[in-house]
């Protein structure tokens, strides 16, 4: 089947993004097909990607605004005119809370739907446990490796459901050196705000 576009995540497990994107591009087939980095660090991004050719570089979480704005601009200009006037409308429904992601979380409720973000949320709450487990196992052998892996999983969900506090600290988690003293019970602390955030999240969805 023919192909559209590709969204490249930049940090993938076997080989990244950057890699990726290259091997796209060498192969003639391919050469022209929109290319879009997907990266929570989007400068890292911009400076890995050298003389790549990209056709654009989007943070994580996605927001789905701007990859409306892109897709528009990449596949239809008269659609990018309509998102931009619709874009100027006042968002009447945030309550600026710091535990979550609100444009995030009102571009997935409009795209996805009430009940797709409710199911989200619930699986975020049946693998948070198992994140924090394995974090404290790695805290308590102190392998850097695998606190950091499991950060970036843990970030990787909670920016799925819009969490912007637990992925900012599963950011430091994963980019920071550790201080092994005192580590488990930052880990706890997390666990416990974590689901207090979830409850939140859970709230927001119920009352979209």
């Amino acid at each position: 089947d023919d192909l559209d576009l590709v969204l490249l995540d930049m940090q993938l497990p076997d080989m990244d993004g950057a890699e990726i994107a290259r091997y796209i591009r060498a192969d003639k087939r391919l050469a022209v097909l929109p290319t879009v980095m997907l990266s929570a660090n989007v400068r890292k991004a911009q400076e890995s990607r050298g003389d790549i050719k990209l056709d654009g570089v989007l943070a994580k979480p996605l927001n789905t605004d701007k990859l409306d704005q892109l897709l528009a601009e990449l596949f239809s200009p008269s659609a990018l005119r309509l998102q931009q006037s619709s874009s100027q409308e006042p968002d009447s429904g945030s309550t600026n809370h710091p535990a979550l992601d609100e444009s995030v979380l009102q571009g997935y409720l409009q795209s996805l739907g009430k009940g797709a973000m409710q199911r989200s949320a619930q699986l975020f709450a049946q693998l948070l446990p198992g994140y924090i487990n394995k974090l404290l196992e790695a805290a308590v052998q102190q392998q850097t490796k695998e606190l950091q892996s499991v950060a970036h999983k843990l970030k990787g969900a909670a920016a799925a459901v819009g969490l912007a506090w637990v992925m900012q600290q599963a950011r430091a988690l994963e980019e920071q050196e550790p201080d092994w003293q005192g580590l488990q019970r930052q880990l706890l602390e997390l666990h416990f705000t974590a689901e207090q955030h979830l409850a939140t999240l859970q709230q927001y969805i119920e009352q979209y």
